[in-house]
């Protein structure tokens, strides 16, 4: 049975017991989603299997910096990444890398969408108490799509006659 399927998700990732890195002792993340060179980012869970707790995040593939004076994309820290939470990061530090797993629920192409992306895996599981999310922040702004959809239901005219 599917360890993430307890807690209601419906992962993109193959949520099986974590490969380990190595000899390491270092969770790889875990997917079954397609990574296409073009995307922006992904959202992710990391569960606790000692305490059944989990962690909702997003993180980007890439960051942005200056070299030259030009704009430049590297590659980010996402592939060493565990999560910005300090209840998780003490729990790490506590129970150790292998009583934990890292899944990559959702690949997104824009930030707007990846924003949004993990703000409705995060809504959906906030109340539960084994949710180590204690707060949602997230900026959202509109996107292309967003603006067809609004333009095709005239969703302005129903909120502002």
């Amino acid at each position: 049975m599917d360890k993430t399927s307890k807690y209601h998700f419906k992962p993109v990732a193959k949520a099986s017991r974590a490969i380990l890195d190595a000899g390491k002792g270092i969770p790889e993340w875990q997917w079954e989603c397609v990574m296409r060179p073009e995307a922006e980012g992904f959202v992710y869970v990391i569960v606790n299997h000692s305490t059944e707790e989990y962690y909702i995040g997003k993180k980007l593939f890439w960051k942005a910096g200056k070299r030259s004076g030009k704009k430049v994309r590297t590659v980010s820290d996402w592939k060493k990444y565990w999560g910005s939470s300090k209840k998780l990061q003490a729990d790490i530090k506590e129970w150790g890398y292998d009583c934990f797993s890292r899944y990559i629920l959702q690949v997104e192409n824009e930030k707007c969408q990846l924003n949004l992306a993990e703000l409705l895996y995060q809504i959906n599981h906030f109340a539960d108490p084994k949710c180590m999310n204690s707060m949602l922040n997230v900026r959202l702004y509109k996107f292309p799509q967003m603006l067809s959809v609004r333009m095709q239901h005239n969703i302005a005219s129903d909120i502002f006659p």
